[in-house]
């Protein structure tokens, strides 16, 4: 044996270098477990298609994966908008609410317009949970309940802006006269029949668009159930 031969056969790997598995000979010409050939340092034929289909494999397990994690991220932010939008719409009513029972008298407009003028707030900040939520929507369903949404909310701003424009007139007109409203100027007196009727319109076109709202819960269960409506 030359010198050449002895140290090839000598300093011979006990493990493949490339799977790690243990030879069962050192004079091994191919690895038993993964296929390698030593002498020419190539894979076969089929191990190479196993790397590429396992490597495939891999890449779509990461795509899909990451696909079902966007998707969940998109439906946690589009739920914690759209139960924010839920709170501040409840706050703007029940302010609303508070005004319309702490009236007493003529003298007593002047409180419910500043709980009036916290609804509007609220249902501002409610309008910019909805703006919010679009972003986040994915489904048609989701799409849709957020356009009604953003009607009914735009409408009761609409509505709000009335009311807080009657009741702070109606305050003012309080305040500057010792004859409440009765002694109010014509001008005064139809503003307010102005802002009265806008309020009027405003409140049964929001009474409607609730419904509208109402009804396409209704044949979507797994909303309502999902937003505990």
């Amino acid at each position: 044996m030359s010198a050449d031969d002895f140290l090839k056969h000598y300093n011979k790997p006990g493990f493949c270098d490339n799977c790690g598995e243990k030879l069962v000979d050192k004079d091994d010409k191919f690895c038993h477990s993964c296929g390698k050939n030593f002498e020419s340092n190539e894979m076969p034929e089929e191990n190479n298609t196993k790397i590429i289909i396992g490597s495939i494999v891999l890449i779509a397990i990461i795509i899909v994966g990451g696909y079902f994690a966007y998707s969940t991220y998109q439906t946690s932010e589009f739920d914690k908008n759209y139960k924010n939008y839920m709170a501040n719409t409840l706050s703007s009513y029940e302010n609303l609410k508070s005004g319309n029972d702490v009236y007493v008298n003529e003298y007593s407009s002047i409180y419910t317009a500043n709980y009036i003028e916290l609804a509007i707030n609220y249902n501002n900040l409610a309008i910019d949970d909805l703006e919010e939520c679009k972003k986040y929507a994915q489904t048609s369903e989701e799409k849709e309940l957020i356009e009604l949404s953003l009607n009914l909310a735009k409408k009761n701003e609409q509505y709000l802006d009335a009311s807080y424009n009657f009741w702070e007139k109606a305050s003012s007109i309080t305040y500057s006269s010792n004859y409440i409203w009765y002694g109010a100027s014509s001008s005064d007196s139809s503003q307010l029949t102005d802002y009265y009727n806008q309020a009027e319109k405003y409140s049964s076109e929001v009474e409607d668009l609730r419904n509208n709202l109402a009804e396409f819960l209704d044949n979507h269960p797994e909303l309502k159930e999902r937003f505990d409506m």
